[in-house]
């Protein structure tokens, strides 16, 4: 299936482990007409030549995190629509397509997200924040690699603000929230999320202290916009 170009952004930093098998979940997506461009943002593994394996535009630069990842891929970039996978999750075969499908059937849409199961590693601890009877189910996908946006919407949001370590996303899509960006989500599992002892979620006080400035900030541009007369 062809269409409107899609940009897949891949941020790597130390993913050897699993970056082949988000690459071929790339590879396998029923549509056509995508560039992918994987920012190495300074791995001491062999991250690099991995995704030089593959048919993808390699970018190299010092750890700087991952936020200030995206926004390079973003930036060496020229699709209509961003989609952005994160170097350990997985794409089914239709995920690129649905949501190319669901954009272009509403252009008031800046972005559309998809469902996501977890995925968790044989052998890793369940982090707290998830439930053991939640394990297996699926929800809706707020992580990047769920998210699928218009170049036009991303840039009227701004980038991922690398000033956030652990929730830029959560951050960005607050952004989005307030600045009024309409959103849909496809109602069908099509990201793996893995779980596998690496992830920075396990850093629960971490994450909780950032999710609570990303709400402060978001209760403030809410009241600016109130107290200066905007819709």
């Amino acid at each position: 299936m062809t269409g409107p170009l899609v940009s897949v952004i891949v941020p790597v930093h130390n993913g050897a482990r699993f970056l082949a098998a988000a690459l071929d979940s790339v590879a396998a997506q029923d549509y056509g007409s995508m560039e992918i461009v994987v920012v190495d943002d300074g791995s001491s593994d062999n991250s690099a030549e991995i995704a030089a394996s593959y048919r993808v535009r390699l970018l190299q630069q010092p750890n700087r995190g991952v936020a200030e990842a995206r926004n390079a891929g973003v930036a060496e970039s020229s699709g209509e629509f961003l989609a952005f996978l994160d170097q350990d999750d997985l794409w089914l075969e239709r995920k690129v397509s649905r949501q190319v499908a669901a954009l272009e059937a509403d252009p008031t849409l800046g972005f559309v997200l998809t469902r996501m199961d977890i995925l968790l590693e044989p052998g890793t601890p369940r982090p707290e924040w998830l439930p053991e009877q939640m394990r297996w189910q699926d929800s809706r996908g707020t992580v990047p690699s769920a998210l699928m946006v218009r170049r036009e919407a991303f840039e009227r949001v701004g980038g991922f603000d690398p000033g956030y370590r652990l929730t830029c996303d959560a951050d960005w899509l607050a952004r989005a929230k307030d600045a009024g960006v309409r959103w849909s989500a496809v109602d069908e599992i099509l990201v793996r999320y893995r779980i596998h002892g690496g992830n920075e979620i396990y850093d629960r006080d971490a994450v909780l202290r950032e999710l609570l400035a990303v709400v402060g900030a978001s209760l403030r541009r809410q009241r600016s916009v109130i107290g200066t007369g905007g819709a």
